[in-house]
């Protein structure tokens, strides 16, 4: 009984010393309508990721999405159709918004 008591106190003194992480990731989100389909789309996603930075990292593509990193963020581009032509869609997330919505603005304007 004494080694629980013990095991108790001393398990609440560590966690009253250790603190959850506290980078809080920000999200930016964004959108802009194309005059293409969605494979257009992608294509033009593509192209920007492989000729405009050279610091994005493509981990995930699909037909519809291509995904990756930058620096210490990561970014999403989906596409979708929409009538007869398409959407993209960019989200953008980082631990400083300011840094998520200028690169996020910067992906939406060259897409």
């Amino acid at each position: 009984m004494k080694l629980r008591q013990t095991t108790t106190v001393l398990a609440l003194t560590l966690f009253s010393f250790v603190q959850p992480a506290s980078a809080i990731i920000e999200i930016w989100s964004g959108h802009k309508e194309l005059n293409t389909n969605v494979d257009g789309c992608v294509g033009r996603a593509e192209r920007l990721i492989q000729s405009q930075f050279d610091n994005l990292v493509e981990v995930g593509r699909g037909d519809f999405h291509r995904t990756g990193y930058f620096q210490d963020g990561s970014y999403r581009i989906v596409c979708f159709a929409n009538g007869s032509g398409s959407t993209g869609v960019i989200f953008v997330a980082h631990e400083d918004l300011d840094v998520a919505t200028q690169f996020g603005e910067i992906l939406l304007n060259e897409l």
